[in-house]
């Protein structure tokens, strides 16, 4: 039998929360998986770029002013007794619609060095200082 192994197929990217394992340990694991080698190595994150997206919100506000009171109800108090004149002023609030605008991080576009090539992926979270990446290589068995 003779064994031919072609190159890389996929590569898929997962975390590593384990940034450590960068120095001195490779992180390298691999399995034979039916008719393919799979295989576990640590690329180093050498940029990060949050994704921020912007969502706005109606609010309701309330604006709130002193007025002068016109009704007679201050007309009544004219005749103090104190020899102050009364306070004829009195707040009015008016509720209104505002808009309030937010900034969320919604992913991270990572870029890292895998065998000296520098790829880039999405990913829906901050990875750290290392991405898990799962390589896969076809070997065929041919007679």
């Amino acid at each position: 039998m003779k064994f031919l192994g072609t190159a890389l197929v996929g590569i898929m990217i997962s975390t590593s929360a384990v940034s450590g394992m960068l120095q001195g340990n490779s992180g390298y694991q691999s399995s034979l998986e039916g008719d393919s080698l799979v295989k576990f190595e640590l690329a180093r994150v050498v940029r990060l770029q949050p994704i921020q997206e912007t969502r706005t919100y109606n609010v309701t506000r309330t604006s709130c002013t002193m007025v002068e009171d016109l009704s007679g109800a201050s007309a009544q108090n004219a005749g103090s007794p104190t020899g102050k004149p009364p306070s004829n002023m009195i707040q009015r609030c008016i509720p209104y619609a505002d808009r309030e605008y937010k900034q969320f991080i919604v992913g991270y576009d990572v870029t890292f060095e895998y065998y000296g090539q520098i790829r880039t992926v999405r990913m829906n979270h901050d990875p750290g200082t290392a991405v898990r990446v799962k390589s896969v290589t076809n070997v065929y068995v041919m007679e």
